[in-house]
């Protein structure tokens, strides 16, 4: 049986953060597929880009805060797309109200944590992630 490609897209505007989760991305191990990772330092780029469109099971990491196209509008765009429930996206968050949360979670996004983060507790649940998408037959939503 061959590998599965499940894309990674990290959308943060933080350089250096940017570069630790893709660290992260490349630590993960999990048989049976590969993993592209991408990294965009804003939600616009992201949008205008070849993995935006990609019809690839794909797990997006981004930030709330985005400069150029925040992460609640990626978010919106990402689910008017006909094969969103094939995108698992995890929106990370300084912000903490109920508030905040309840909007994440209704424009669409799959998990919300909220930052500063634990980068190990973040790659265990991404390998979960990851695990999920590689063994779906049916919408993970």
């Amino acid at each position: 049986m061959g590998s599965e490609k499940i894309h990674l897209s990290i959308i943060e505007d933080d350089a250096i953060f940017a570069e630790a989760l893709r660290m992260v991305g490349e630590d993960i191990q999990a048989s049976g597929f590969d993993i592209e990772i991408d990294t965009f330092l804003d939600g616009n780029a992201f949008v205008q880009s070849e993995v935006f469109h990609s019809k690839q099971k794909q797990v997006v990491l981004l930030n709330d805060n985005l400069t150029k196209l925040d992460g609640f509008e990626v978010t919106r765009r990402l689910r008017e797309l006909p094969y969103s429930q094939h995108i698992f996206v995890i929106m990370m968050s300084m912000g903490t109200t109920e508030e905040e949360i309840i909007h994440a979670f209704k424009i669409g996004i799959d998990d919300f944590i909220t930052r500063p983060l634990n980068l190990r507790i973040l790659q265990t649940f991404m390998e979960r992630v990851i695990e999920r998408l590689r063994g779906e037959d049916e919408p993970i939503l």
